[in-house]
């Protein structure tokens, strides 16, 4: 009885170049395909050949092109190739008169009144020739000089003529007797293969071999890192973060564009999930993910990291149940960030602390630094990094009264082990004969050193 590996040698054998490698191939990520494209186009003989790129629907095909010529400074040409007419490509035929060659200049001709007439003569009843006149928006990839990218989309959903005339174009660099710029790329792209309806016109084998394919694959933790620099909702990032299968179920433009809907609901309240937000990612997204999300964002955004600084006691019972979430840091980083926030702007996001205390900076300040204590105390266990994260940051904000007040409080007897683990996380030696002087906190020269 065959072996599964002998059956799938089996099947590699008949199975078409592209075919074989979707099915067995080495997938490369979107940031490999963007290095291998720059290095096509950095070289002087590899840009001949053109490339081809398979990947599921809205994985950033497209984008990735786009990204790497606007990172070069060079052109972007791109033809969606369903409903591409041949005409698009090519041009429009025109005539061209031929004369009859008998070596006479226009103005010969039209020195003798006899020569006008046999011009004009044969300009209207001579056999014309027809030339193909280019689009301009084409034309320009046949100037000497030219550099870019020119990218057939979607290539598989072109029709039989319109991939003979690209083919010209993947041979021979060359349509008729026009000839593709010497730094001109030509990239096209497809959906898998194996999506029979997908495909007007079967790909032979012959064009196959000419380019380099590439099957993509992009991951989750590739997009939050494009993510985070392209203005993708915060929210969407962080629930993408904690649940990265729900990329591998949507890719990237179906996130991208539940990510702008999202903005129209401006901050989300965990507490009023509008009905429409529901809605709106049941139809952007998959079902199981949007309703994935909806929870999400009542579970994990109850959390306040201002509440946490006023001494809600629910807020750090709800702090107390997230840390057994496999995403605690994610979840924390975002609380962090709240806390950091109200303390900047004391007057505005922690007023109910400041008219508690009739405005007495001091007193107010005291509060606040036992609630920011609490919350050390109550990460120790669960993840002590994150929390001296938020000291670190609390040491470049100039804020004394808290810090010394934070400092004081952690070198209490009852918090020595606290104190002893914030150091060692902000990677300070600890001394058990250490005075308040040298204490991290207070000490701006070894401030310096546990922030580089």
């Amino acid at each position: 009885m065959a072996s599964n590996k002998e059956n799938q040698q089996k099947d590699l054998i008949k199975m078409s170049r592209m075919d074989a490698l979707w099915n067995f191939g080495v997938p490369a990520t979107i940031t490999q395909i963007k290095n291998i494209i720059k290095m096509k186009i950095a070289g002087e003989e590899s840009k001949r050949w053109p490339i081809w790129l398979i990947g599921e629907s809205g994985i950033g095909k497209n984008h990735l092109q786009e990204q790497v010529c606007k990172e070069l400074g060079i052109e972007y040409l791109w033809f969606p190739c369903k409903g591409l007419a041949p005409e698009d490509i090519r041009g429009f035929p025109m005539p061209v008169r031929k004369l009859n060659g008998d070596g006479k200049t226009k103005e010969e001709y039209v020195a003798d009144a006899q020569g006008l007439v046999s011009l004009m003569y044969d300009y209207y009843h001579r056999e014309p020739v027809y030339k193909f006149q280019q689009l301009e928006y084409l034309m320009k990839a046949f100037t000497p000089g030219w550099k870019g990218i020119i990218h057939f989309d979607e290539f598989a959903q072109a029709t039989k003529e319109v991939q003979e005339i690209l083919y010209m174009l993947f041979y021979d660099r060359r349509l008729d007797d026009r000839h593709l710029s010497d730094d001109a790329l030509i990239i096209s792209s497809m959906n898998p293969p194996q999506v029979n309806d997908y495909m007007l016109a079967k790909i032979g084998k012959a064009a196959q071999d000419r380019p380099s394919i590439f099957k993509i694959e992009a991951t989750a933790k590739e997009w939050i890192q494009w993510a985070k620099q392209s203005g993708i909702h915060d929210t969407l990032i962080s629930f993408v973060t904690e649940h990265p299968t729900v990329y591998d179920r949507n890719k990237g433009r179906a996130l991208h564009r539940f990510s702008d809907d999202l903005k129209m609901f401006g901050d989300l309240d965990p507490t009023n999930i509008p009905v429409e937000l529901k809605i709106i990612a049941h139809s952007d997204i998959d079902i199981e993910s949007a309703d994935k999300f909806v929870k999400y964002v009542k579970e994990v955004f109850e959390i306040s990291g201002v509440q946490l600084l006023q001494g809600d006691k629910s807020m750090f019972a709800k702090l107390k149940k997230m840390l057994k979430s496999d995403a605690k840091s994610v979840h924390l980083y975002r609380v962090q960030q709240e806390m950091l926030r109200a303390m900047e702007e004391p007057e505005t996001y922690l007023k109910d602390v400041w008219k508690k205390n009739s405005g007495d900076a001091a007193k107010a300040w005291d509060e606040v630094s036992d609630k920011v204590v609490d919350y050390i105390k109550l990460l120790q266990e669960g993840d002590m990094d994150s929390a001296v994260g938020l000291l670190k940051e609390i040491t470049k904000m100039n804020l004394v009264d808290l810090e010394d007040r934070i400092n004081k409080i952690l070198k209490l007897k009852e918090n020595r082990d606290l104190y002893k683990e914030v150091l060692r996380c902000l990677s300070i030696q600890v001394n058990t004969k250490q005075t308040e002087s040298d204490d991290p906190l207070t000490d701006p020269t070894l401030a310096a050193k546990a922030n580089p």
